[in-house]
């Protein structure tokens, strides 16, 4: 796990954190929020909750296991007994505050990216007071105008880079924690590497709206490889792209062999210094 959970324990407030598991090459296999659950009074016993793709909760649940170091350790699914939701927009009534109770539901900030919105865990059966629901579709298009990428189809197993998912500006690594598998190549590259690539915010232009895989490679004008598609939801998607060709006009193929065009945008939460 790339992040502390340390963060969790101390006196700061913080109680969830973005993170991910990655394979010993360094490569992202699953990306987590972790959430800190319950703790007893005398801090000898702490409870976290881990909140993943659900496509690939089961494969979680045994590379957790497979890892284990301490016997004491309990790991167990709470699939069948909670939903989470995200809050985005306002609702017909103010959500309550983060990291607070309303009746079954727990409320916390979304550690990713400040403005993104909150993360409510709720039973199973329950509603999310004070909101008005509307489907995944919109809340895709959030994170994709937001340059977020979430899950396995976005975050493709075992082919992605953390620092060029956005890992660090997300907050989800620490770099002065232990050991965790995969660390030397993130730790490398932090430290003496420049990200050249990053997962971006792309807006394909026309009025038609194409099918493109994903993986698909985006190419520039004269025909040069810079980046893959990841997805889209109409004109809104995500791509790994060479930073430097943010806002230029760059090509795509579509499913039925046709060329789109589309433009790379710099998310207004990036620090200055990754637009290069």
């Amino acid at each position: 796990m790339t992040n502390d959970v340390q963060q969790l324990n101390g006196g700061e407030g913080q109680e969830v954190i973005y993170s991910m598991f990655l394979n010993k090459q360094g490569r992202v296999l699953y990306d987590v929020m972790c959430y800190q659950w319950s703790k007893d009074p005398e801090g000898d016993t702490q409870s976290y909750l881990l909140e993943c793709d659900s496509a690939i909760s089961q494969e979680l649940h045994k590379h957790l296991k497979l890892y284990r170091i301490r016997k004491k350790v309990d790991i167990t699914s709470l699939d069948s007994e909670y939903h989470v939701w995200s809050i985005f927009s306002p609702g017909p009534t103010p959500p309550p505050s983060p990291g607070s109770k309303s009746g079954p539901s727990h409320f916390f900030t979304d550690p990713r990216v400040k403005g993104l919105g909150q993360r409510v865990i709720v039973p199973q059966g329950s509603q999310v007071p004070g909101i008005e629901e509307v489907n995944e579709e919109d809340y895709m298009m959030h994170r994709y105008q937001w340059g977020v990428a979430e899950g396995v189809n976005e975050l493709p197993t075992g082919d992605c880079l953390p620092l060029e998912s956005n890992l660090a500006l997300m907050n989800g690594v620490s770099f002065t924690k232990g050991c965790y598998l995969g660390q030397e190549l993130t730790a490398r590259t932090h430290h003496t590497g420049v990200i050249r690539k990053r997962v971006m915010p792309i807006q394909l232009a026309g009025n038609a709206i194409p099918t493109i895989p994903a993986g698909t490679s985006i190419k520039t004008a004269e025909g040069k490889n810079v980046g893959k598609f990841r997805c889209h939801l109409h004109h809104n998607g995500l791509a790994l792209l060479r930073t430097a060709l943010i806002g230029n006009k760059l090509k795509v193929t579509t499913e039925d062999g046709a060329e789109a065009d589309l433009e790379a945008r710099r998310p207004s939460w990036w620090p200055q210094e990754t637009h290069k």
